[in-house]
């Protein structure tokens, strides 16, 4: 049945959004084509009086027996599900995975505090003397270098013989852990060698960063003594401990 003042009530409403929109949005229900006129007068007059309303969302609780609400309660107990690739259990991957990455974290951090600290307090402790101006240029390239960049070249050239004989560093890439090994320690100290490159291309970026900061803690103990001891001691315990926590917080 056909409406004739179907447009005409439409086309008068007020309506904040475009009313050609309104309209296709109407004539494409299909139960406003259903109605007859009194009826379709009546539908158009409460939409008139809701259309405030059109404007805020509606917020509808649907229970908790739903995908998201069980996916959140399997995040906070730590169930992530099983993996589509094998059929293992998601959380004890990630554990295998977390004592790999823990691993290159605690040897980086090392060697991290190994080389940073003592150049750090004899390049602020000689302010201006060789060694300091060369690990400043040193550390300042090595902190320009991007850290995927910079794997990626060592991966290339120092892995194998391909380029040269006198590049071949490193221990080629590819897969050797196998689960099958017993001990996670007996695998670690048993390849040991391959965690040589991960963990250098950690390292070196930082160098820059904590060697510029303890530099600078250095030389303001120095030049500010807080205390009656020998500046040696000063220089180990407040720097040391500062660039720990510097390091550990960034």
């Amino acid at each position: 049945m056909e409406f004739p003042e179907r447009e005409k009530w439409i086309s008068a409403f007020s309506f904040r959004e475009d009313p050609e929109k309104i309209r296709r949005f109407i004539s494409g229900r299909p139960e406003a084509k259903q109605l007859n006129t009194g009826q379709f007068l009546t539908f158009l007059e409460k939409m008139e009086k809701n259309k405030s309303n059109f404007f805020w969302p509606k917020f509808y609780w649907h229970g908790a027996e739903n995908q998201f609400h069980k996916y959140i309660t399997g995040v906070i107990n730590l169930d992530f599900g099983l993996s589509s690739k094998d059929g293992k259990s998601v959380i004890s991957k990630m554990g295998n995975a977390m004592k790999w990455t823990f691993s290159l974290l605690m040897f980086s951090l090392f060697l991290l505090f190994l080389i940073s600290i003592p150049l750090g307090l004899f390049s602020g402790r000689y302010e201006g003397g060789l060694l300091d101006r060369y690990t400043e240029k040193i550390s300042v390239v090595l902190y320009a270098i991007p850290v995927f960049w910079l794997a990626s070249m060592l991966i290339i050239f120092c892995t194998s013989d391909q380029y040269s004989k006198f590049l071949h560093i490193f221990p080629s890439v590819g897969l050797w852990y196998d689960q099958s090994q017993s001990g996670f320690f007996s695998v670690l100290f048993q390849h040991s060698k391959q965690l040589i490159l991960p963990v250098l291309c950690l390292t070196l970026n930082d160098f820059a960063f904590l060697i510029k900061w303890i530099k600078t803690n250095t030389i303001e103990k120095k030049t500010n003594p807080i205390s009656n001891l020998p500046l040696p001691k000063v220089l180990l315990i407040k720097t040391f401990f500062s660039g720990i926590f510097c390091r550990m917080s960034v």
